[in-house]
């Protein structure tokens, strides 16, 4: 009897515990979000909470692959490697991001793993045609069967922050590179949730010289200018003027722009990876 009551006890008291340390842990983090909601923007609380949540689902396969990948070598690229890449691309445009940045960098990650992310260069979740037509026929002011020769509806290749089809235009292929819809408000409210992490990160002792807010809002700005496809466009004009003499250099020509469509002429090439 004094056994069971002493596993009651226990059990009362850890529960107990961890009640309270999940009220002190959710109190910390609505703070810390609070704070890094910018002033002038449009998010809420709950907007973040529910992209908390589902970011931490994302998440939980690689966490439940992980003690296997450190017992099992052989669960590394069957298990935990694909969770990876599976949780970032979930994740959407900033995660793809990284995971592109990452594949990028084989003397950081495991190759193996690099190989993986690189494939998120293009084979990140499209989004539809119908969603493809709407943006362009919205800005042309006409339909896209009747303003191009010829439409691929299916995506030759998808990254972080758009798509791009494959198109005629009066005879010549043209490549058609659309913005995934909803990458505006996402982007924010993913930054915000960074920023909120960052100052976790900086309050922790011995942890400030990383300056993680800082490096945040940098990265942040610099996905922001390329969420805006009318700066892709702005600096292919610039290196094609750059590069007017370079006989072997051969820059797209950009037909038509806006801050959610390129349409350019079509150039053949390979990935610099290869």
């Amino acid at each position: 009897l004094r056994d069971n009551a002493r596993m009651r006890f226990c059990f009362r008291f850890f529960t107990r515990g961890l009640i309270f340390a999940g009220f002190v842990f959710v109190t910390i983090w609505l703070s810390l979000l609070c704070h890094a909601i910018p002033s002038d923007s449009h998010i809420s609380i709950s907007s973040l909470s529910r992209r908390s949540v589902h970011l931490v689902v994302a998440l939980l396969p690689v966490l439940g692959a992980a003690p296997l990948a450190l017992v099992l070598p052989s669960a590394r690229s069957a298990l935990f490697y694909p969770a990876i890449v599976r949780a970032l691309s979930d994740g959407g445009t900033v995660f793809i991001k990284w995971g592109q940045w990452a594949a990028s960098r084989p003397d950081l990650v495991p190759p193996q793993l690099a190989e993986r992310m690189g494939r998120l260069h293009a084979n990140a979740p499209a989004h539809s045609f119908a969603v493809t037509r709407a943006e362009l026929e919205s800005h042309l002011g006409a339909r896209v069967d009747t303003h191009f020769d010829a439409f691929e509806e299916w995506p030759v290749a998808s990254g972080s922050i758009g798509q791009v089809h494959r198109a005629e235009l009066d005879g010549a292929p043209v490549a058609v590179k659309v913005r995934h819809p909803g990458v505006g408000p996402l982007l924010r409210q993913d930054f915000a949730l960074l920023e909120a992490c960052a100052r976790l990160v900086d309050a922790l002792p011995g942890m400030g010289w990383i300056n993680a807010p800082a490096t945040v809002r940098q990265f942040g700005a610099a996905l922001e200018l390329q969420m805006q496809l009318s700066n892709e466009a702005v600096h292919m004009r610039q290196a094609r003027r750059n590069f007017r003499l370079w006989r072997d250099v051969e820059v797209p020509v950009v037909k038509l722009a806006s801050d959610s469509f390129v349409i350019e002429s079509w150039a053949p090439g390979v990935p610099s990876s290869t």
